[in-house]
């Protein structure tokens, strides 16, 4: 049963499209199919694909699990996600805000290319995630480059340990461009009977003056202590 769901996998997967996780079962109507996770790894679209219809839910199962035992797929562990998570927790040479700042990249790299098998990440991935980090328009070349840089060290730990035979990463250079996130900072204004209702309440205060002057003026507080009395 599981050869024939084979063949359908491998007539159906598209270039650009890995596996993600294991083959799962599920009910359909009267119906058993076998699907598996999966991203385009051009778009970084998560997409399943259905890998075969069966009347029952044993043959299903059984080409599922024959699947599995051919080595097409892996644990979690064998995950880039799981790989840099392991990286991190391995570097007890770092004081706590470097740490920090690995596990900060850790967790952009897992929403990123987390899912994919480490044996199946290429060169490209790696480009088209950078690219897109840095035309998004939220993050700073300093912070993709620390991010490339705790992949690139993941990989590199990976080849020195025997999981990869070369690292896809060794060769991919910083974007080019990096778009300049934009700053909108939004202040919430006091309403008028805000307004009024402070102005009452600090009447008769000692720094009712200067208080006054600040919530009608809006003078910064070092601009409001250099005020001095004009004789």
């Amino acid at each position: 049963m599981y050869h024939r769901c084979i063949n359908m996998y491998h007539r159906g997967v598209a270039m650009t499209w890995k596996p993600t996780g294991q083959p799962t079962v599920r009910q359909q109507r009267d119906r058993w199919v076998v699907r598996i996770d999966g991203m385009d790894s051009e778009t970084g679209q998560r997409r399943p694909r259905q890998l075969g219809t069966y009347k029952s839910r044993r043959s299903a199962q059984a080409a599922a699990n024959g699947f599995a035992q051919t080595g097409e797929h892996g644990t979690n562990r064998d995950t880039v996600g799981a790989l840099v998570d392991s990286w991190v927790a391995s570097r007890v040479d770092v004081g706590g805000k470097t740490r920090m700042q690995y596990e900060w990249a850790a967790g952009h790299i897992r929403a990123g290319l987390g899912a994919l098998r480490i044996d199946q990440l290429d060169r490209d991935d790696i480009a088209r995630w950078l690219d897109g980090l840095a035309g998004g328009g939220r993050l700073s070349r300093r912070s993709i480059s620390i991010m490339r840089m705790v992949l690139r060290a993941t990989l590199a730990d990976a080849v020195e340990s025997g999981q990869l035979r070369r690292s896809p990463a060794g060769r991919v250079g910083m974007p080019r461009n990096v778009a300049k996130a934009s700053r909108h900072r939004e202040t919430d204004a006091w309403t008028e009977d805000q307004l009024h209702a402070f102005l009452e309440a600090i009447g008769g205060h000692r720094w009712e003056g200067a208080l006054r002057l600040d919530v009608l003026y809006g003078l910064r507080r070092s601009e409001l202590l250099g005020l001095q009395w004009v004789t």
